[in-house]
C-alpha cells in the first residue's frame, strides 16, 4: 500500500485547501437520469464554469473519423458517471444541470472530437463497471483509478491523478495524530470503490501486523452518506479522494480536517471496452489536443485541480507502471 506522511503534505493540504476542495466492479444499473454535451456544431450554454472556454473549442480535424463506424452512424457517444461526487460530477442545486471537473472534460471531448456525448447517471459508484461491460455505455468517464485488477474487464485513457486521504470533524482531529490512531475505531469508505481496500490494507499493516485493534470498516453509497455516518457518530473518519474532501471542506470551513497522509496514489482514466480501441485511441488523441491547445490545463484549473494535471494520456499506464 503507498502511503506518504510528512508535515510538507500537511502543509500543502492547508496551503491550498486540498485542492478545491471518489472506484467499481458489481450492481445493477438503476434507470438512469440523462444529458447530453454539444459536439461542435452545437454551442449552447453548457451550465459549468468553463462554458465560454467549452463553447469555444473546434473540432479537431480526422479525429471524429478514428471512431468506430457504429458510433459515428448513431451520432453521438455514451458516458456512464456516477453522481454525486463533487467537485467532479453533480448536478446545480435544484436542477438537473451536470457541473464539475469530469463534466467540464466530458464536454472538451465532445467539442474537439465533434460528436456529441450523452452522459447517463447513476447513483451507485459500482454500477459504473457493470454498465460497460454489458454494453449499458460506451465510457465512464467518472473519477474511476485505473488499476490492474480493472484492466481484466476493460482499458483505459489515463487521465488525472489523484490520491486519497482521511477526513475527519475538526473537533476530534486532535486526537488522531498517529496512523495507529485509527486502530479499533470505524472508518468509512464508499462501496464499490477502492477506497474500503485502503482502509482494509491500513488496518492489517497499522493495526493487525503491530497487535493492535483492527480498523472496523463501514462501507456505504456515497460521500454525503460517509459524511452523514460520521456525523451521527458511527465512525471517525471517511477514506475518500483528496479533490473531493476539498469541496466538502470549502461548503463547510472550519467543519472538517485531513489526515496528513497520502494512500493509494493513482490515477483516475477513462474507461471504454477492452475491444474497443478505436474508440479509446481517439479518447487518448482528443486529450492530447486538448493539452496542445492548454484547455485541459485551463479546465482542470477553474476547480482548482492543476496538482492533478498530466503531460500524458497512456492506455492502461497502471500496468505499464507495475512493469516498468
Amino acid at each position: 500500500m503507498n502511503i506518504r506522511t510528512s508535515m510538507a503534505t500537511a502543509a500543502l493540504l492547508s496551503a491550498t485547501a486540498l485542492l478545491l476542495s471518489g472506484c467499481s466492479d458489481a450492481a445493477t444499473i438503476s434507470e438512469p437520469s440523462t444529458s447530453s454535451t454539444p459536439g461542435a456544431s452545437a454551442a449552447p450554454d453548457l451550465g459549468t464554469a468553463n462554458a465560454e472556454l467549452i463553447a469555444s473549442i473546434k473540432a479537431e480535424p480526422g479525429l471524429k473519423e478514428m471512431l468506430p463506424q457504429d458510433i459515428i452512424d448513431r451520432g453521438h457517444i455514451i458516458n456512464l458517471s456516477q453522481i454525486p461526487n463533487a467537485p467532479m460530477e453533480y448536478t446545480v442545486e435544484g436542477t438537473d444541470t451536470l457541473i464539475g471537473a469530469d463534466i467540464d472534460m466530458i464536454n472538451a471531448l465532445s467539442a474537439v472530437i465533434g460528436i456529441d456525448i450523452k452522459i447517463n447517471t447513476v447513483q451507485d459508484f459500482a454500477a459504473l463497471m457493470p454498465g460497460l461491460t454489458t454494453g449499458r455505455t460506451d465510457m465512464v468517464l467518472s473519477s474511476m483509478i485505473d488499476k490492474a485488477e480493472r484492466q481484466e474487464s476493460a482499458s483505459f485513457v489515463d487521465m488525472f491523478d489523484t490520491f486519497a486521504s482521511l477526513l475527519l470533524p475538526a473537533d476530534s482531529a486532535g486526537d488522531f495524530t498517529e496512523l495507529s490512531d485509527f486502530c479499533g475505531e470505524s472508518v468509512i469508505a464508499e462501496t464499490g470503490t477502492l477506497y474500503p481496500g485502503m482502509v482494509e490494507t491500513l488496518s492489517q499493516e497499522e493495526c493487525v501486523a503491530k497487535s493492535l485493534a483492527p480498523i472496523n470498516l463501514v462501507e456505504v453509497a456515497g460521500v454525503q452518506a460517509q459524511l452523514l455516518q460520521i456525523q451521527q457518530g458511527r465512525g471517525v473518519a471517511a477514506m475518500m479522494a483528496i479533490e473531493v474532501m476539498g469541496f466538502e471542506r470549502s461548503k463547510d470551513p472550519g467543519a472538517w480536517e485531513v489526515f496528513p497522509a497520502q494512500f493509494g496514489v493513482g490515477t483516475y482514466g477513462v474507461a471504454f471496452a477492452k475491444d474497443n480501441t478505436a474508440l479509446g485511441d481517439t479518447i487518448q488523441r482528443a486529450f492530447e489536443v486538448l493539452h496542445e491547445r492548454g484547455v485541459y490545463q485551463e479546465l482542470l484549473a477553474t476547480w482548482n485541480l492543476e496538482e492533478g494535471a498530466r503531460d500524458d494520456f497512456p492506455i492502461n499506464g497502471a500496468t505499464m507502471a507495475a512493469t516498468s
